[in-house]
Order: C-alpha cells, then sequence, then structure tokens
C-alpha cells in the first residue's frame, strides 16, 4: 500500500513542496512515510500525527480513512468502494477491495495530501500573526 501511495505523491510533484512544522518554527520539504500500528496501516507526512491515509487491510472488510473533512468529501464520486460512515480514527472512509484500489482512488488520495500540506501551513499564517 505505501508504495501505491508513494507513486501517486512523486508523480503529482509533491516531493518538490514544503509543509511547515511548527516545531523548527518554518517550511521543511515534505516527505512521506508509514507507520504499522496493530490496528491501521498508518501513512503520513513528515510526522506520525500528520495522517494522510489510514488503512485497515487485514480487517473483515477492508477499508480505507483520509484525513479529510466531510464538507470536501460529500460531493466525491468513487470509482470503486463504497462510502462508509465516519468514526473516531477518519472523518472519511470507504471499503475497497484490494491494495490496488489505491490506484482507481487517487484523486482522493491527492485530496487527503494537499488538505494536510494546507492544514500544516495554516499554522504558519497563524503563528505568524499572533
Amino acid at each position: 500500500m505505501f508504495e501505491e501511495v508513494k507513486n501517486i505523491f512523486i508523480q503529482a510533484g509533491f516531493p518538490r513542496r514544503e509543509i511547515f512544522d511548527p516545531a523548527k518554527r518554518k517550511n521543511v520539504p515534505l516527505e512521506i512515510g508509514y507507520k504499522d500500528t496493530t490496528v491501521y496501516f498508518g501513512i503520513y507526512l513528515n510526522k506520525p500525527s500528520w495522517w494522510v491515509i489510514r488503512a485497515y487491510v487485514e480487517a473483515r472488510k477492508p477499508r480505507v480513512g483520509f484525513n479529510l473533512p466531510q464538507e470536501l468529501t460529500s460531493k466525491m464520486v468513487l470509482p470503486t468502494g463504497t462510502i462508509l460512515p465516519a468514526n473516531s480514527y477518519a472523518n472519511f472512509r470507504i471499503s475497497i477491495d484490494s491494495i490496488e484500489d489505491i490506484r482507481a482512488i487517487k484523486d482522493i488520495v491527492i485530496a487527503a495530501i494537499n488538505h494536510t500540506i494546507q492544514e500544516r501551513n495554516s499554522m504558519a499564517a497563524t503563528e505568524a500573526s499572533s
């Protein structure tokens, strides 16, 4: 799964972008990483708390959760999978049949990456105005 998302990350040009790191109080190069827990497989930008995707691929019903607010996802059309109700792990979740379904929902992956970048970069604006 990580390789699929990493390929989308690279093809969309994200390695040339930056993200605000409040600990360093400056923009830093954007990096993608993953964290495999007993509950989910997480994909994040720069730090595990800056998550983009949480996947439950070994669950009875495989699903993927995205760090996307409901107002952005209400109009999204899925080429594969079914939209699932939000839960405490993710506001936007979809069922998947296999890891390869990630390619089919590439636009959602890109939207989640962009949303995480915007979230972090808005912290820079807030910090600069205080």
